[in-house]
């Protein structure tokens, strides 16, 4: 059985071979087009005018070889890292084709690719910053200083002309309460336009506290919340079976609350501002007198100032069945 195989396999590559020498009988010269992919010019040259797309090649090849070329969509590199200002002539070189072995090449047209290049024009271009966000509440943006301010840009006449100045990256300042120093970025158009150096910009963004109005209301009435000792130990839950509101008496029943808010705010509407009370109801039956302090909650954004009076008398008058009961004396 092996021996089969193994004169199987010699008529088969002696078959290859004898297929290879009577192909190579009918080798005759064929032409193809070889597309050209210049690249690696310098940053600041480039093309003027049209440069040929593609080049013919003449080879001495079989049908085989020549199959296999016109299947393979043959492409050239040309390398235009050595380019100049000005005319330039530049050899075509194959050997970046990696031609099947046996394929002989008779001839390239054209040998040489000659164009012009030009240098790009540069120009000074002021840099605009692109703020994101509001600073944190109370604050505002005071300066922005960029560093550099201006940048060098690179490209086409046509295109340099179209542009003044150049938009950054975005610059957030979202929730910022204090000095902060911020790296940014130029944002390049569309189009063969580069930025010549380094394209980071350093944005210093100096915060400061926001101009702030103020204004008195006079006539804020004090709301009362009555707690127990229990309530207070559990972080003010109303009990209102310790004693009946409609017993109190608050002296004065109204105050003024002076309320500050940031310039950029609109002015808080009276109804919003409120004044109130927190009592001890076990304390004020016993006494029957108490003075308590005033806290004033203002909308949102704004902020208590004053408060006029800070402290209101809170008498205590509980109704006749309760008053006629005899009291305990401790002894």
């Amino acid at each position: 059985m092996r021996g089969r195989i193994y004169h199987l396999a010699v008529s088969m590559a002696l078959a290859f071979c004898l297929w290879l020498s009577l192909a190579g009988l009918d080798a005759s010269l064929v032409d193809f087009t070889v597309g050209l992919y210049p690249h690696s010019l310098p940053d600041n040259l480039s093309l003027k005018g049209e440069t040929p797309k593609t080049v013919t090649i003449r080879v001495r090849a079989n049908a085989a070889q020549a199959r296999f070329l016109s299947d393979g969509k043959l492409g050239l590199p040309l390398d235009l890292s050595q380019a100049r200002e000005g005319y330039n002539i530049f050899p075509v070189s194959l050997e970046p084709l990696n031609l099947p072995r046996g394929v002989e090449i008779y001839e390239v047209n054209p040998e040489t690719i000659e164009f012009e290049a030009q240098s790009l024009p540069r120009k000074e271009v002021q840099v605009q910053a692109k703020v994101v966000g509001r600073p944190a509440p109370g604050f505002r943006l005071e300066s922005l200083v960029l560093e550099p301010a201006a940048v060098t840009i690179q490209g086409p006449p046509e295109i340099l002309a179209r542009l003044n100045r150049l938009e950054t990256t975005p610059l957030i300042v979202d929730g910022l309460a204090r000095y902060a120093v911020l790296v940014v970025n130029a944002v390049i158009p569309e189009g063969a336009v580069t930025i010549v150096g380094s394209n980071e910009i350093k944005a210093s963004v100096s915060i400061s506290e926001e101009d702030r109005l103020q204004a008195v209301y006079a006539d804020i009435p004090v709301e009362m919340e009555i707690l127990s000792d229990q309530d207070q130990r559990h972080r003010g839950k109303v009990s209102p079976a310790v004693i009946d509101p409609a017993s109190l008496i608050i002296r004065p029943a109204r105050v003024s609350v002076t309320v500050s808010w940031p310039a950029s705010l609109d002015r808080p509407v009276e109804d919003e501002v409120r004044a109130q009370v927190m009592v001890n109801g076990e304390q004020l039956r016993a006494k029957g007198r108490i003075t308590a302090l005033v806290t004033a909650v203002p909308p949102g954004g704004a902020e208590v100032t004053g408060i006029s009076p800070e402290t209101v008398e809170i008498s205590y008058a509980p109704p006749e069945d309760e008053a006629s009961k005899p009291r305990r004396v401790k002894p």
